[in-house]
């Protein structure tokens, strides 16, 4: 069912044997000013960068590659490269592992390289993974047209020695009845089931990964023929399974994966169990299911796996499906595995993703979130692949590369989406991670936070907190908040491939992005005809969760708006149907030759009865058939105010209600300034409620 795999580091085209980094820098920063003469470029337009290792020395002759771009460390460790929009770097250096992440110019970026990568390994982790489509369906297709739903992600994937995600999806070849009863061999009377093409095992290896687990509550859905199926097409694909068996004690067996450097072995459970159904979904002594997740088992499992392998990996699954924060139960369960001598848990079935954190040596990660689902909720649009690098059995360092869904489908990201998806992993829970490198870091020689700033922010102006900096401690009259829209409504391209994160909002022929409609950047431009009558309007592509009470702020900077302009919230009781009410502002006009850009603001309390919400910007009809009516915003944001007293990296928006001083921290070099685009345009502000 499980057994041994032999995996090669050259088979990723890996160079081998410290820690290095590679620090890209906005353009014009000191601290890296490019050496002419070096590869790359350094003109006005190039990408700065320094590569050092874990002690911040340079490391010189490393070699950094962006699309048709090469450039090579000189012998203080910087580079420039000639680069205008964000790419995938690939960074090499000799005797250290190589990586690849996501960078843009303008933006301070750490790729870290760790030493002696002849001892050390790479492992990647993602979230669920299904290739359904969002009905629920086994999906025809080749084996390629499946790779595709992961082609952004798999340079990152392959940049590991061993890559690993969630399979939370039977591999069969019929559909699934959508609704209960079903007939065989799906699940008769569990609410939601799922089926992926046999396909999907070959596409999965296409794409860069290695080793699956099958410990989740779908991997039964077509009952005990899908285990086969799926693991029939898994081991014909060369793809590593643990996690489900025939019976309990194969569930349990784990999946040994023997590199140069040491083994590494995999074992994962649930406790979604489904023993509310006369059939189960977790496996027995005399029934095939998926491992059950108990403490004395898993710190058996553990013991058992390390007589086996150099480093072990647990998978746990389980926890509250949209809270970023686990149970405590699943935490009692990590907490458990590190102490029985795990190097890594990793967890899933949230379907968000969670934050990093340390018990002892063993790196945590709560919640992988989603990695490719159709029918995913826009609570999972920020997502991440962790990488924990390892040496000697024990982690060395860890980080979380930020990737968005778009469609269901992951995408590595920069800027403001970056930000969202990093602040996340490094301040969902209390611990060591860093607001840095690929995106969150965490590592034992990881620097403690380097910048302090107190700048006064005027009463009632939310600002934007830059890359890296976050509140420490909110005094009184400061508080902080999330902006629920990920960083989308800035409308930057930040994808490595151009286009890749616009379909984050739904915009119609009336609406488009373009730099004339932004303050700093593209921004958002809805455009009517005079004759027009249909509704013109532009949305995030999903509703976000919501909770009766919570206080919400949408707010949006406004270069320019006819009469007519609308800002709105609607409310909603479920994840479909009708709006239940709704809240608006009207956008006083404003002409595009204003210079700067106005901050309109709508608060709103969350009313009883509705758990969703969406924003909603609005281009009415005009009142005559002679004016062609427009609105252009920028940086739109649904921001959650979080309890008084709250701070953390987790928060990037801060607000005072009186004149007072915020004491904000930074955790790298990088920008100076503390807010995001500060000084960029002249702030006015326009109210409602």
């Amino acid at each position: 069912m499980n057994g041994e795999s032999m995996f090669r580091r050259d088979s990723h085209g890996w160079l081998a044997p410290a820690v290095a980094t590679v620090v890209v820098l906005g353009v014009g920063v000191a601290a890296a000013a490019y050496l002419p003469g070096r590869a790359g470029a350094g003109g006005d337009d190039a990408m700065r960068g320094t590569v050092v290792d874990e002690t911040g020395a340079p490391v010189a002759d490393a070699t950094i590659r962006v699309g048709g771009h090469l450039a090579r460390t000189d012998a203080d460790g910087m580079f420039a490269l000639p680069t205008e929009r964000p790419g995938l770097a690939s960074a090499q250096a000799p005797g250290r592992l190589a990586r690849t992440q996501a960078v843009s110019p303008g933006e301070p970026t750490r790729i870290e390289l760790t030493s002696d990568a002849d001892a050390s390994a790479a492992l990647r982790f993602g979230g669920d993974v299904s290739f359904a489509p969002a009905d629920g369906a086994a999906d025809p297709g080749t084996a390629g047209d499946h790779a595709d739903a992961l082609a952004a992600v798999a340079p990152l994937l392959q940049d590991a020695d061993v890559a690993v995600v969630n399979l939370e999806t039977p591999l069969v070849t019929a559909p699934p009845d959508p609704v209960p009863p079903r007939r065989a061999p799906f699940h008769p009377t569990k609410a939601s089931v799922v089926a992926s093409a046999p396909e999907a095992a070959q596409a999965l290896r296409i794409s860069g990964v290695d080793v699956v687990s099958l410990a989740n509550d779908h991997v039964f859905d077509a009952l005990e023929s899908g285990v086969d199926s799926t693991v029939a097409a898994l081991d014909l694909a060369g793809v590593a399974h643990f996690g489900a068996g025939r019976t309990a004690d194969e569930a349990w067996q784990p999946a040994i994966v023997r590199l140069p450097s040491g083994s590494v072995a995999f074992v994962g459970c649930t406790t979604v169990d489904g023993d509310q159904h006369e059939i189960p979904y977790v496996a027995r002594d005399d029934r095939a299911g998926a491992a059950e997740c108990s403490t004395t088992r898993i710190e058996r499992a553990v013991r058992d796996a390390r007589e086996a392998a150099d480093t072990v990996v647990v998978v746990l699954h389980g926890g509250v499906q949209g809270e970023r924060e686990q149970s405590p139960t699943i935490r009692r369960m990590a907490d458990a595995a590190a102490h029985a001598g795990a190097a890594i848990v990793v967890g899933g079935h949230p379907r968000v993703t969670g934050g990093l954190r340390t018990v002892g040596e063993t790196v945590i990660a709560e919640s992988t979130g989603t990695l490719l689902d159709a029918a995913a909720a826009w609570s999972s649009v920020p997502s991440h692949l962790v990488r924990v690098d390892v040496r000697g059995g024990a982690a060395v360092h860890a980080s979380a590369d930020p990737l968005v869904l778009v469609g269901g489908r992951p995408v590595p990201v920069t800027g403001a989406l970056a930000d969202s998806a990093s602040r996340i992993a490094a301040g969902s829970v209390d611990g060591a991670a860093r607001l840095m490198g690929a995106g969150a870091e965490l590592a034992p020689t990881l620097p403690a936070p380097v910048r302090q700033a107190a700048p006064r922010v005027p009463p009632g102006e939310p600002r934007r907190l830059g890359p890296g900096w976050f509140v420490a401690s909110a005094g009184p009259g400061v508080r902080v908040g999330t902006d629920l829209l990920w960083g989308s409504g800035r409308f930057d391209d930040a994808a490595p491939a151009p286009g890749d994160a616009a379909g984050l909002w739904e915009l119609g022929d009336a609406a488009r992005t373009t730099p004339t409609a932004g303050c700093a950047g593209d921004g958002l431009e809805l455009v009517r005809s005079p004759l027009s009558t249909e509704d013109v309007y532009a949305t995030p592509a999903g509703r976000v969760d919501v909770a009766r009470g919570q206080h919400l702020s949408l707010l949006a900077d406004v270069r320019s708006a006819s009469p007519g302009s609308i800002l709105e919230i609607r409310w909603y009781d479920g994840a479909s149907g009708h709006s239940i009410g709704s809240d608006d502002i009207a956008v006083p006009e404003r002409d595009r030759t204003s210079g700067g850009c106005a901050e309109v603001r709508l608060d709103a309390v969350v009313p009883p009865g509705a758990v969703a919400a969406q924003p909603f910007v609005r281009l009415n009809p005009p009142g005559d058939a002679v004016s062609g009516p427009r609105l252009a915003v920028d940086d739109v944001r649904l921001v959650s105010w979080a309890p008084e007293g709250s701070a953390g990296r987790r928060f990037d928006t801060v607000e005072t209600t009186r004149s007072v001083t915020v004491a904000v921290t930074g955790d790298a070099e990088g920008p100076a300034e503390p807010f995001a685009d500060e000084a960029t345009w002249s702030r006015q502000e326009v109210t409602g409620s």
